[in-house]
């Protein structure tokens, strides 16, 4: 049946990052990203040419995308390296790092004119994604360009044509010791190596946030999450982001990222018995005879619908500077008593389960081992101790509201709170989870400093403002 409105058209595009600028390239153009070890010389006149790589026993000339534009060179040696292919011909270009698979539609890609424009440089249009432009780069004119080497696709491509159509673009990696693979249309952006900011998301198996394109992306250790794998092996991991369908996004933490590969399904074989039973998120694994290894391929909607890292991806629904605004939208009910709000709340134990908004939270840190004592009479502050260069008051949550006390729980946690008089650190029980609310409304039981409760899935829980409290703790008389 054919219908007389034209049918949109989808192009899907490979993106990838040189300093603070963005490419793409249509998929069918990219043969695979591979790790740059080396770089050979190569003779040529052109300044694009940085050298040329070793893949897999053939030479493959490796080109600076930046001066293929006409711009200053790029400062560093790259570490990756997309290899690209146009009739039968390869080319490298040196990258920072891959960043987002993207499906467009064939409008939103916009050409690009201008009398300035140099008819050889292989950009002619470009998309917006996050507010960010991406240059769409054209293979055929760099492969048209006269003195710019390439190399026969036939000794080197994998066999397309062998896949029967069934193949499937995986991005491979390794964490704890094991390999994996998920498919590259699921991954949002790879991120370099670097620290993981162990702020107030830092709990259970988030390992705490980075930020990218102004995004609080939560981050889990991939090895411990997917159950395949011991302890990373980098102090500083590198970093697949997987896109939900929602939107959110999550960070798995790897040791590194190896490659992006077609892989057919006549290529894998079934998961050993025991796996199968235990409910792993994989539904594959690949036997690579290069490097006698086991490639083990994760299934994207396993891990979409796991409930544990699905909480902790809505963590990213907004960035750190605007989730506070977002979460203290609230409606009024009809009476007026109960407020219909979705707020992120951390729970944790005080003598009894407590609720705040985790944005009140400035870090969660364990408790510190030197501390400056007080003398006696000093109310709810047990002492004073260093965290990031400064002092801090350590005050017992469980004094300031009356709950039995069980200070030195190994369990123990001090949510670190910013209140007007300064920084406090609340020594509680122990930090449970974050869940988000439903409502919040009037409590019946009257307590020291909270007159309302918050419903969440772990039921109904009294909840703090812990700016107030840490406000009050630090300015009660010795």
């Amino acid at each position: 049946m054919s219908s007389g409105a034209p049918q949109a058209r989808t192009q899907r595009l490979a993106s990838f990052e040189i300093g603070d600028l963005r490419f793409g390239i249509a998929v069918e153009h990219l043969a695979e990203v591979c790790m740059v070890k080396e770089i050979m010389p190569m003779i040529s006149p052109r300044p694009e040419i940085v050298g040329a790589i070793d893949l897999r026993g053939s030479l493959v000339p490796l080109l600076d995308p930046r001066q293929l534009c006409r711009l200053s060179p790029s400062t560093e040696p790259p570490r990756l390296a997309i290899v690209i292919e146009n009739e039968e011909r390869w080319m490298a270009l040196g990258i920072d790092r891959t960043s987002a698979f993207l499906e467009v539609e064939q409008g939103e890609i916009q050409p690009f004119y201008g009398p300035d424009f140099h008819c050889d440089i292989p950009v002619r249009s470009g998309v917006l994604e996050n507010s960010t432009a991406v240059n769409v780069l054209e293979p055929a004119m760099i492969f048209s360009q006269q003195g710019l080497p390439s190399s026969a696709a036939s000794r080197i491509r994998i066999a397309r044509d062998e896949l029967d159509g069934t193949g499937v673009v995986y991005l491979c990696f390794s964490a704890g010791g094991a390999h994996m693979a998920i498919e590259a249309i699921s991954v949002f952006a790879t991120m370099p190596r670097q620290p993981i900011r162990e702020t107030s998301v830092a709990y259970g198996d988030c390992m705490g946030e980075i930020t990218y394109l102004q995004r609080r992306i939560p981050v889990v250790n991939a090895a411990r999450v997917l159950g395949l794998g011991d302890a990373l092996r980098e102090t500083l991991p590198e970093i697949v982001v997987i896109r939900y369908p929602d939107d959110r996004l999550l960070g798995l933490a790897v040791d590194v990222i190896r490659e992006i590969r077609l892989i057919g399904t006549s290529d894998q074989s079934a998961l050993p018995e025991l796996m199968e039973r235990t409910g792993s998120p994989f539904d594959g694994v690949l036997h690579d005879a290069d490097t006698d290894t086991q490639v083990f391929l994760l299934e994207k909607d396993a891990i979409c619908g796991r409930g544990d890292l699905v909480q902790i991806a809505s963590l990213s629904d907004q960035s750190a500077e605007t989730v506070q605004h977002e979460d203290e939208a609230v409606e009024a009910s009809g009476d007026g008593t109960v407020l219909r709000a979705r707020k992120r709340c951390l729970l944790f134990r005080a003598g009894t389960l407590l609720a705040s908004e985790i944005t009140q939270v400035a870090s969660i840190i364990e408790p510190p081992e030197v501390i400056t004592p007080v003398s006696e009479g000093s109310g709810a502050v047990l002492g004073f101790f260093s965290h990031t260069g400064r002092s801090i008051a350590l005050v017992s949550l469980h004094r300031l509201i009356g709950a039995n006390t069980a200070d030195g729980r190994s369990a123990a946690r001090v949510l670190v709170v910013e209140s007007e008089a300064g920084q406090v650190g609340l020594l509680v029980d122990e930090v449970s989870a974050i869940e988000v609310s439903d409502y919040l409304a009037p409590s019946d039981i009257e307590t020291p400093f909270t007159d309302q409760v918050v419903s969440l899935k772990s039921g109904v829980v009294p909840y703090l403002d812990l700016k107030s409290i840490a406000g009050r703790a630090a300015i009660q008389p010795a």
